[in-house]
């Protein structure tokens, strides 16, 4: 499957990373097979390690993020990745910390290379900046970010929900009778529109580059831009902890005074 420059592994790599997306449309079947296979595999969170035979570290600094777009093969023993460097003069040899690679060792053709694959679209921060060797290689340490770590749907629901936990523990009854099925779907549908509108503009400032014939990076330029998003992300924290806390503290108080409400007309003579 990997052997020759037309192999199934070549073709689809190269379809996933071309910018003509209708050329990816005849791979959907085979896409959706192989992930729903991959789902079946045994997840690792392990150090993996993964060559190119190209200098591409240099243009890697730390705290910068990458997205590999399509499916790489990495290996859980560096004896295996020493084999490869050996062929090479100048190469960049990556050290990742993966969270969801899937072990792959018993299904390929070489099992003593304890293959392991990261997914397509797999999101990597670089921890630190590159190890530069004066023969020309680099080294990269990168880590994989968790794509089940981006909260923003579940921080709505927590937020929506406590504002809907202070509204039906008010004791005002007109404030009760907001808390309605409709208002939920409307703030739903409209957290979700936000979101889109709000995270848009990564569509149009994200970086591709081709490095080699089979490999592209993705990336957000350091600079105005980058600072930008790592602001807002600390923002972006600190205004749900505060709106959680002051929902919650709200909705306390509510129960409270119902509490003293209800305890005070039950110790009310007959």
């Amino acid at each position: 499957m990997e052997c020759g420059d037309t192999s199934l592994y070549r073709e689809l790599n190269k379809a996933l990373r071309s910018e003509n997306r209708k050329a990816l449309k005849i791979w959907f079947p085979y896409l959706k097979l192989f992930d729903t296979a991959s789902d079946k595999l045994p997840t690792v969170k392990q150090v993996v390690w993964r060559d190119v035979p190209l200098d591409i570290g240099k243009s890697l600094s730390k705290n910068q993020t990458v997205t590999w777009c399509s499916i790489s093969s990495c290996s859980s023993s560096v004896s295996v990745i020493e084999s490869f460097l050996e062929k090479e003069k100048s190469s960049t040899l990556f050290l990742i910390e993966a969270i969801n690679g899937k072990n792959v060792a018993g299904y390929t053709a070489y099992e003593n290379e304890d293959e392991i694959i990261l997914r397509i679209g797999t999101e990597f921060h670089v921890k630190y900046n590159t190890l530069n060797h004066p023969n020309g290689s680099h080294v990269v340490h990168l880590v994989e970010i968790d794509e089940k770590n981006d909260q923003t749907s579940n921080e709505d629901t927590s937020i929506l929900a406590s504002i809907d936990r202070a509204l039906i523990t008010s004791s005002n009854a007109r404030t009760r009778q907001r808390s309605t099925l409709r208002m939920a779907y409307t703030c739903v549908v409209c957290g979700t529109i936000f979101w889109a509108l709000f995270h848009s503009h990564e569509l149009f400032l994200t970086n591709i580059i081709q490095t080699l014939p089979n490999f592209f990076l993705c990336y957000f330029d350091q600079g105005v831009y980058r600072t930008f998003l790592s602001y807002y992300l600390l923002i972006k924290e600190l205004l749900v902890l505060v709106l959680l806390t002051v929902c919650g503290l709200w909705s306390i108080k509510n129960i409270q005074r119902s509490a003293r409400r209800i305890g005070g007309t039950t110790g009310a003579p007959p």
